[in-house]
């Protein structure tokens, strides 16, 4: 009944923003603990390097570690350096000096390669980056339902796409090895034709396909649709981006 690629997209896109929202709690949690952490070790001003520590947490729960160990972290200085390595001051400063650099180095390095990886996501993610790897991905077999959906995809690098409902039916080809079998199985159920492509067909050749039968379902049965409205328009508004590019 429904277009699986549309519904599974959007439940992806519903399920990053339940992630989101699961980290943004955590990130609550973990910010509660470490600022508790913080004040009961300012509390603890006792001279051993192990002992027990409790914590009252804000929702008034006890947490307990065991043979806790504070670590103590003084800052580099030119006096802690020639004092760890046994330096004269000049050459304590010759050396504080080197480790500065070689520090700037690394966190300029770690920038850049920060950057690239962020430009790198943005353009894959934009319209024409996505446009790029549906054309790199050359299909070798499409399996479709009575009603024209593609409920499954065989690609020529191996990899495999099929409807949550087939997955059931393919469970055990689904471990990356066995995906032509899998395929295989899929052309064996009723209801469903499985298409073997020759020539090279790819998934921005499909889009115009898939764009087709999103508005369908979505025209035919907006009930089923409903709870991920929004998600689904997203999806369906950046495939007709991508086909118009």
């Amino acid at each position: 009944m429904s277009n699986l690629n549309v519904s599974n997209a959007a439940t992806a896109s519903t399920v990053t923003s339940a992630s989101n929202t699961a980290m943004n709690g955590q990130q609550k949690v973990t910010t509660d603990f470490q600022s508790t952490l913080e004040k009961a070790m300012q509390a603890e001003n006792t001279a051993q390097t192990s002992s027990d520590l409790k914590m009252r947490m804000k929702d008034g729960k006890v947490v307990e570690l065991k043979n806790y160990r504070r670590l103590n972290f003084e800052p580099v200085t030119v006096e802690s350096v020639q004092k760890k390595l046994g330096l004269s001051q000049e050459e304590a400063e010759a050396e504080f000096a080197r480790m500065a650099a070689e520090h700037k180095k690394l966190w300029a390095e770690h920038d850049k390669l920060e950057k690239e990886h962020a430009k790198a996501a943005e353009e894959a993610s934009s319209p024409e980056g996505q446009k790029k790897y549906l054309m790199s991905k050359e299909v070798e077999a499409v399996a479709r339902d009575a009603t024209g959906n593609i409920v499954a995809k065989l690609y020529k690098d191996g990899s495999f796409f099929c409807s949550n409902r087939l997955a059931g039916v393919v469970s055990e080809f689904l471990d990356g090895r066995s995906h032509a079998q899998a395929m295989q199985k899929i052309a064996k159920q009723p209801n469903v034709v499985v298409t073997h492509y020759k020539s090279k067909v790819t998934d921005f050749d499909l889009l115009p396909e898939q764009i087709a039968n999103d508005r369908k379902q979505y025209l035919l049965y907006p009930e089923f649709y409903r709870e991920h409205r929004a998600s689904i328009e997203e999806v369906m508004a950046l495939r007709e981006r991508i086909l118009a590019l």
